[in-house]
């Protein structure tokens, strides 16, 4: 969206364009607001639907601003979207650190019992077996 508003795309064509080109919910939310938009709707009211969405509340209030003032969302979109990339970087680091750790977990209940029969039961075995033959 942000290329072709830069590139000089109206407002609510590069919206549309954009929310075919991403497809999936965010796509079908960007084709929502450009329909409600086509049909007369004021941009406050055609952006809701984004601005009901946690990752996209940022974008909707932006597109919001733009079609209501004529001024350029770039900047803020621009904004939002490293903001999201950022979030989305974050929440893959901590799912591959979790990732990590339970995968450990069976590694530790393979060792556990190698090592008791290896170093434990040696040492129960001879203390048993000298308190059992001096007796």
């Amino acid at each position: 969206m942000v290329a072709g508003l830069e590139a000089g795309v109206p407002l609510w064509v590069a919206v549309e364009a954009a929310g075919q080109a991403v497809g999936g919910t965010l796509g079908d939310m960007l084709v929502e607001v450009r329909r409600r938009q086509q049909v007369g709707a004021d941009p406050s009211s055609a952006t809701g639907l984004l601005r009901e969405n946690e990752a996209s509340a940022r974008m909707g209030r932006a597109l919001a601003r733009a079609g209501a003032s004529g001024a350029s969302p770039v900047q803020v979109l621009a904004a939002a979207a490293d903001a999201e990339r950022g979030r989305l970087r974050s929440q893959a680091v901590s799912t591959a650190r979790t990732a990590g750790s339970l995968a450990a977990l069976p590694m530790g209940l393979l060792f556990l019992p190698a090592f008791v029969l290896v170093a434990v039961v040696p040492v129960v075995v001879g203390s048993l077996s000298s308190l059992l033959g001096s007796s």
